[in-house]
């Protein structure tokens, strides 16, 4: 039985490596989310199998999949594209939360990101981060100037500059960015 305090949106991205470890991922937070976007980067037989898959395994009005097509395909920006479909309907969740399809995320993992997010009132929380620390130069090589942090080695709050997309929680309605800004990023994710 569903039990969400706060409607959660959730969105993942997808491909062909991932596609075995997707599941588990998957199946951790399923069950704590209001609504779940599934995009799948690929346009073959293959790609289009495993989005059948998905909506076969987790059923329900809750879960939406999207495969790329010959146009357009993102990568893990395309965890974003809802953030398009909020500002067009002007229908916000009260959370929107991406995840990784490679991790297997704890029992109370969105409780606690939302509750955490609310507590700094909805701007972007997230526990994989990175912060530049040669401050007074240029950017001239993001993976040189940062010191990254992951929930497996820190467990107190820290104020960063980047945060990686498979552990971000935000409310759109405080922080109202559309997929545009992702989409302008050009790989420059986490």
């Amino acid at each position: 039985m569903r039990v969400v305090e706060n409607f959660v949106e959730v969105s993942v991205a997808t491909h062909k490596p991932r596609f075995k470890s997707f599941f588990k991922s998957f199946e951790s937070i399923y069950d704590d989310t209001h609504s779940f976007t599934v995009n799948v980067n690929g346009f073959d037989q293959e790609c289009l199998d495993f989005a059948e898959k998905v909506e076969n395994t987790f059923t329900g009005d809750n879960l939406t999949v999207v495969c790329s097509d010959i146009n357009w395909h993102y990568g893990d920006k395309a965890k974003f594209k809802p953030l398009n479909w909020f500002e067009h309907t002007g229908a916000y969740p009260d959370f929107f939360m991406t995840i990784d399809d490679d991790i297997v995320y704890p029992p109370d993992y969105i409780k606690k990101m939302t509750t955490t997010c609310a507590e700094f009132g909805g701007i972007p929380v997230g526990v994989h981060a990175a912060s530049i620390f040669k401050k007074d130069t240029p950017l001239e090589n993001y993976f040189k100037q940062r010191l990254v942090k992951h929930f497996a080695f820190s467990s107190s709050r820290t104020f960063v500059n980047c945060l990686g997309t498979g552990t971000l929680c935000f409310s759109p309605k405080r922080v109202p960015i559309t997929f545009d800004f992702f989409e302008k990023q050009h790989d420059r994710l986490l």
